[in-house]
């Protein structure tokens, strides 16, 4: 009972124990409920008593909530191929409240399985085509509302698993190794290094560490794991150990390299200085040669010997250079006193091949 009204001449209520202090009768009999409530939904009667009251009634009143925003769980889901994946939309468990499934704005795909009342999914034997954005939409006779997205991606990997350094790299005692570790990976790939097949204890997609001793030298291995779909994929180098400084690929020249440039840049200028002052040299001696053969080399006064004043013959008179050979086993004889004194003015002379 929520509450007894007398009519006129009696005067007065009695509140019932479903009465929330919501209720209120009006002087016509009428029953005015505030505030409503989704627990307030059920079947409200009227009950007549006394001779002067005969009619009765009864009414089944449905009191819908405004919905609020369903939360979708989880919110990203990473599932290896052919496995199962569930999701479940939190909402209002009234019986008026329906829940629907959206894949990217479309309706779920029929292999999605749906139970309690719609609240949760599952997928089965998960492919490529069940990838993408999951939604739910609640809805009732007065509101809807929509939950957060949820993301469904296929597992794969790890792929193609390297190291910064491959091969056999040569480093010098006493420098450090650093080695980075990159997989392609879905969810990211768990590391693990190794240094000769034993376990380094580093989790981490880096390792590093000071050459200080020769047995640091050897097999360094990054393993990359993926725990979805259970598979080691991993990257190894192999280090070796010297006393001198180590040069990167594509750093620089080694020290060998830089002294033959060197020497090759010595001997190239040597060389051009050569073959500069023999062409210098035969160019000058084949002036000299031309002078010769023309009788125009000239003779420095003062050094002539044998002179004398003998006219020229016919035929030279254009004489005015001679070239004079000694031998040194033979060295020149002084002439005999000229039968008439020299002129001062006489700056040639006459030199004749016996």
């Amino acid at each position: 009972m929520i509450i007894s009204f007398f009519r006129p001449p009696f005067s007065g209520e009695t509140k019932g124990p479903a009465h929330t202090g919501r209720e209120t009768v009006k002087p016509d009999f009428s029953l005015y409920i505030t505030d409503l409530k989704p627990d307030d939904s059920g079947i409200y009667s009227f009950k007549p008593e006394g001779p002067w009251v005969t009619n009765t009634g009864a009414t089944n009143i449905t009191v819908s909530e405004t919905l609020s925003n369903p939360v979708l769980w989880p919110a990203e889901a990473i599932v290896a191929e052919n496995a199962s994946v569930s999701l479940q939309c939190n909402t209002s468990n009234r019986l008026d409240v329906n829940v629907t499934w959206f894949k990217d704005s479309n309706p779920v795909l029929d292999k999605a399985v749906l139970f309690n009342r719609n609240r949760n999914l599952t997928l089965t034997a998960v492919s490529k085509d069940e990838e993408g954005m999951y939604t739910c939409k609640a809805t009732n006779p007065v509101s809807k509302a929509t939950s957060n997205p949820s993301k469904i991606s296929l597992a794969y990997g790890p792929n193609n698993v390297k190291l910064n350094q491959t091969g056999t790299v040569t480093l010098k005692l006493g420098s450090r190794l650093a080695l980075l570790c990159t997989a392609e990976s879905l969810p990211e790939a768990q590391f693990r290094w190794f240094f000769n097949h034993t376990n380094m204890n580093v989790t981490a997609n880096t390792f590093s560490t000071d050459l200080t001793a020769w047995e640091d030298g050897g097999n360094y291995t990054c393993q990359a794991y993926n725990s979805v779909v259970k598979k080691l994929a991993s990257a190894s180098v192999n280090v070796k150990l010297t006393t001198q400084e180590s040069t990167p690929p594509g750093s620089g020249l080694t020290p060998g390299q830089i002294v033959g440039i060197v020497i090759g840049c010595v001997l190239g200028v040597a060389l051009i200085g050569g073959l500069g002052y023999f062409l210098f040299t035969k160019t000058a001696l084949g002036r000299t040669e031309q002078h010769s053969s023309n009788g125009n080399i000239p003779s420095a006064p003062g050094r002539n010997q044998g002179v004398t004043d003998t006219k020229p013959t016919p035929g030279e008179e254009d004489i005015q250079y001679s070239t004079l050979a000694f031998k040194a086993n033979h060295p020149p004889q002084p002439q005999p006193a000229a039968t008439r004194p020299l002129e001062s003015n006489i700056i040639y002379s006459e030199i004749k091949k016996k």
